[in-house]
């Protein structure tokens, strides 16, 4: 077998922003090392290190690839395992070959309180078979998106060289944890990733559960990010942790997408609202966990007026906003477009899609991205 210098597998990642520095290993970043100084929650850096829509992108005549990786998992208050797979797939000409979970290594345990506690653990060894090769095809090797992926070696049966240049567009794209996709049965199981297949695209996919709350950090970090198209799922998240008012949410929207306009002038940016949410439609945050594992907003008297945000009311000042301003390639689309209150059914603790709710929305994005729609005509200039 072939050892690849780390510094040759650095140059086959894909989707993500950078690398630990420091570390004798390849550990990819969805939110630059600069950012942290401005991170007031912990959970921001938890979140955004897992490597959703983070590959190797490589030609080879490989039929083996195997990776020592080391796997970070989060566990749930009071599991004592993931509830869901980290899972590493692999990809030869488009087609899904091998796939691989990951039940070993470090784990974060979340405590009750909303801290957490850091456990040890080994990396592992993933082997992927690839098949018998008669010549060089295009790998994929995709990293669990719900883990923080370390990478200590790779080696192959054949070398592992650059990627050709495919001319996809990029499509970058920001959301909550209904883009994260922590609860989707792989890593190409979120609904980005499964929509930008269909249509062709190369996705960044720069979704941090929970954390979709308009920090400029993360707008500095999408503007600097070469795109040809990006969407924001914005919304849903000041409303889970009651950050926000009105008097604050809409400066904070319009400078966010000062921000991101300023870094990728004439673009094409659509903005989408929030996914149905029965829980919290009509009922302001901070949402919580019930005894029965739903979550539900708060129930408290709301005076009229005061700027309180349920999901009623931030979709009216996100297509508020977006209508508010002279940017002709800025577009505003309904989630309910996406995914309705008819649809609740497949929100499996009351917020969060399962993997019918994760491909109902993906077919539906296609669908609309292909139509005289809003997203549709975000999309125009890269799908023709």
């Amino acid at each position: 077998m072939l050892e690849t210098p780390l510094d040759r597998v650095r140059d086959l990642v894909r989707g993500a922003v950078g690398f630990e520095s420091g570390v004798a290993s390849v550990a990819p970043l969805r939110l630059p090392e600069w950012t942290r100084s401005q991170q007031f929650d912990p959970w921001i850096e938890r979140w955004s290190a897992q490597s959703l829509g983070v590959h190797l992108s490589t030609r080879s005549a490989a039929s083996v690839v195997e990776l020592d990786i080391e796997a970070t998992r989060i566990l749930p208050p009071g599991e004592s395992q993931s509830l869901f797979p980290a899972a590493i797939v692999a990809e030869v000409d488009g087609v899904v070959v091998d796939r691989v979970a990951i039940d070993e290594g470090p784990v974060v345990r979340t405590l009750s309180d909303r801290t957490a506690e850091f456990i040890a653990g080994p990396a592992v060894t993933v082997r992927l078979d690839l098949g018998a090769a008669a010549g060089e095809r295009d790998v994929v090797v995709w990293l669990p998106h719900n883990a923080r992926a370390v990478i200590h070696a790779v080696r192959s049966d054949a070398p592992l060289d650059p990627p050709r240049l495919t001319g996809r567009r990029v499509w970058l794209h920001h959301g909550s944890s209904v883009s994260h996709g922590i609860e989707a049965d792989g890593p190409l199981g979120p609904w980005p990733q499964q929509a930008a297949r269909s249509l062709g695209l190369d996705i960044v996919d720069l979704a941090i559960a929970g954390n979709a709350q308009l920090d400029p950090f993360v707008a500095r970090t999408l503007a600097s990010i070469p795109a040809d198209v990006v969407s924001l799922k914005l919304g849903v998240n000041v409303v889970n942790g009651d950050t926000m008012r009105a008097r604050a949410f809409v400066p904070a929207l319009h400078g966010f997408l000062d921000i991101v306009r300023d870094g990728h002038p004439g673009i094409p940016i659509l903005v989408c609202s929030p996914i149905a949410c029965p829980a919290i439609e009509e009922t302001p945050g901070p949402t919580a966990k019930g005894p029965d594992g739903r979550y539900r907003g708060t129930d408290r008297l709301v005076v009229p007026g005061d700027g309180t945000l349920t999901l009623s009311v931030v979709r009216h000042l996100v297509r508020s906003v977006v209508e508010a301003r002279d940017d002709s390639a800025l577009y505003y689309d309904d989630g309910l477009e996406l995914f309705g209150l008819d649809d609740a059914a497949l929100l499996w603790d009351g917020l969060h899609p399962d993997q019918r709710g994760y491909d109902l929305i993906a077919r539906r994005f296609v669908d609309r991205a292909r139509s005289d729609t809003p997203t549709g005509r975000a999309f125009a200039p890269v799908l023709r």
